[in-house]
């Protein structure tokens, strides 16, 4: 009996971590919208909204910054789109290339053997033209 209770205790404080991390992650996502704006009506006022949902459009969690009126129209935009981790990888790595991160750190952070398949990230015309190895350190 007693196992049984600590179980379940158990399982309650890990739904409760992940629960505190997932509020976290999106009041992250609020903030940094906000901080990112370009419109005043977004930085001053804070209209925005963010949220967490699965692929049905089914919300997981907001964000306590910001406006609810958002949260329909952001729930019909994820409905059924199919997104993997790997998808998430690529993205992740060109938008640490994109946004002038060494080509070495990205490398390690890809855990890519050779820098070749790293600069395969690249999607802007204006960075390939560029040396991909001008922004590493001096050996």
């Amino acid at each position: 009996m007693t196992k049984t209770i600590l179980t379940e205790e158990k399982k309650n404080i890990q739904n409760q971590v992940m629960w505190n991390r997932l509020l976290s992650v999106v009041e992250e996502q609020g903030q940094t919208l906000i901080r990112t704006a370009f419109s005043p009506i977004v930085r001053e006022c804070g209209d925005i909204s963010a949220g967490v949902f699965d692929l049905e459009g089914r919300m997981m969690a907001q964000a306590v910054t910001g406006t609810p009126g958002h949260v329909n129209s952001m729930a019909e935009s994820v409905k059924g789109i199919k997104i993997s981790t790997h998808y998430l990888r690529h993205t992740a790595i060109t938008l640490a290339l994109e946004l002038g991160e060494p080509l070495q750190k990205v490398q390690a952070y890809a855990r890519h053997a050779s820098a070749n398949t790293t600069v395969r990230y690249f999607h802007d015309q204006r960075l390939l033209e560029k040396n991909p190895t001008d922004t590493l350190p001096a050996l």
